[in-house]
């Protein structure tokens, strides 16, 4: 019997040992697989590095060409020396920021004074107008429709040359209508 028990002890242990065999098989499947993806990954990292690396030349070749013909052109040369591009503001006719969901205030336009259309429509986090935008002199279209958390106006606004006024939300209108103003709907 001894035999018998022997067979049946080697049984059990290369059925244990074919039992890690496909173990590892799988794991070594496993570890192929993710190899596999890596190798795609990096692959896909240095195709986006060569692009990258592309795309910087080509802006890198834009900018020298574009600061060549800047140095050639007399009237930019002239209009740079007279500092007509130190203010781009000076030049700014429309400004739509419309649908930014985050903006809480609009900039200082105190420089924007050939701003003649604002377009802030459902800036719906707008608190408030900036008191810079009275500068905005030949301003004749002003749209806030959907401005939810905008409350007044800043008195800096001189109103009389806007040819489409905004929808205020209603606290706005019942404010002015308060103070002995005119609508504003």
């Amino acid at each position: 019997m001894p035999l018998l028990r022997r067979k049946q002890e080697t049984d059990e242990k290369l059925c244990g040992a074919m039992s890690d065999v496909e173990l590892l098989k799988e794991n070594l499947s496993g570890l192929e697989l993710a190899q596999e993806e890596a190798n795609s990954l990096l692959d896909m990292v240095h195709s986006n590095n060569d692009r990258l690396e592309h795309d910087v030349a080509f802006l890198k070749a834009v900018l020298n060409d574009t600061v060549a013909d800047i140095h050639h052109h007399p009237s930019i040369t002239t209009s740079l020396r007279f500092g007509v591009f130190l203010n781009p503001l000076q030049c700014l006719n429309l400004m739509d920021l419309s649908y930014s969901k985050y903006l809480k205030e609009i900039p200082d336009l105190s420089k924007a004074t050939s701003l003649e259309e604002l377009y802030l429509s459902d800036c719906k986090s707008l608190l408030e107008l900036t008191s810079s935008i009275g500068n905005a002199t030949k301003l004749t279209v002003f749209k806030l429709n959907g401005c939810l958390l905008l409350k007044e106006l800043p008195s800096s606004m001189g109103c009389t040359n806007i040819n489409e006024f905004p929808n205020f939300s209603d606290s706005i209108v019942e404010r002015d209508r308060d103070r002995g103003g005119s609508s504003m709907g």
